[in-house]
């Protein structure tokens, strides 16, 4: 039969448990946050919930980025615009302004769908994307 424990022994039994203990918790919990954090995997699971997050964060992003119209330019947009001598000029510039500011928010949302696209395809353990010619 086994000699019981002194105090001293009890207690740094029970302190190796709580390390082992604690450390096995640890690397649970890193697991866990990197497999749900990993965009691969839902992008997987939730192509189209994935596909619609990238396009609002990047209209989001791109509102962020363009910046807004100031009072000042608004100003000098309407002196130019009564000095000009022809009605269609304004009309113009005005169109290419808006085309300008759209397309800024279009390649803002296709380049965080590229992104996501990227985080989708699949990557071997290497680091390499494997091709279709082997």
């Amino acid at each position: 039969m086994a000699e019981p424990l002194s105090e001293a022994e009890y207690l740094e039994q029970q302190a190796r448990q709580a390390r082992r203990a604690l450390s096995c918790a640890l690397q649970d919990a890193k697991s866990a946050l990197k497999s749900s954090a990993d965009v691969r995997l839902w992008a997987q699971q939730y192509p189209l919930a994935v596909t619609a997050s990238a396009l609002v964060a990047g209209f989001l992003a791109s509102s962020v980025v363009v910046p807004p119209r100031r009072r000042a330019g608004q100003a000098r947009r309407r002196r130019r615009m009564r000095r000009a001598r022809s009605w269609a000029t304004p009309l113009i510039n005005q169109v290419k302004r808006l085309i300008r500011a759209h397309l800024q928010r279009v390649i803002l949302s296709v380049v965080a769908g590229a992104v996501l696209n990227r985080a989708h395809s699949p990557i071997a353990e290497d680091g390499h994307v494997p091709t279709e010619q082997g």
